[in-house]
């Protein structure tokens, strides 16, 4: 059986379209990523597109992106799923991370991805 919530996953305000899960308010204050490398996602401190531990020696893929860092509100949504079993949460954020690699690929920030990976928790930790 599919849970369609029908209030915000952060706020609790009634959705427009019960499917998006995040309202367009919570949605548009989520916190701005700061500027980070985009093959690793740590901090950058200089204005370069990628930091010089990834200029040396690069990882096996072209580029990262997030929707934003770990942290609140969307930490506690991550938790949720992870820890909690609330499995309905996965579609707001897999439409949140959809929306965000939209948008970098329009903006030409990254091209398009080959694979877009969820990574499962181990087994003891679920």
């Amino acid at each position: 059986m599919v849970i369609i919530e029908n209030y915000c996953l952060l706020c609790n305000q009634p959705l427009a379209i019960a499917a998006h899960g995040i309202c367009g308010f919570c949605e548009r204050g989520l916190p701005e990523m700061p500027p980070v490398c985009r093959r690793c996602g740590l901090p950058l401190v200089t204005p370069e597109p990628e930091c010089g531990r990834c200029l040396q020696s690069p990882p096996p893929w072209q580029s990262l992106l997030a929707v934003t860092g770990y942290q609140p509100p969307l930490a506690a949504l991550v938790h949720r799923l992870k820890y909690s079993g609330q499995t309905h949460i996965a579609r707001a954020l897999a439409r949140l991370l959809l929306r965000r690699v939209l948008a970098a690929y329009r903006a030409g920030e990254c091209p398009k991805p080959d694979l877009l990976l969820s990574v499962p928790l181990y087994r003891y930790r679920q």
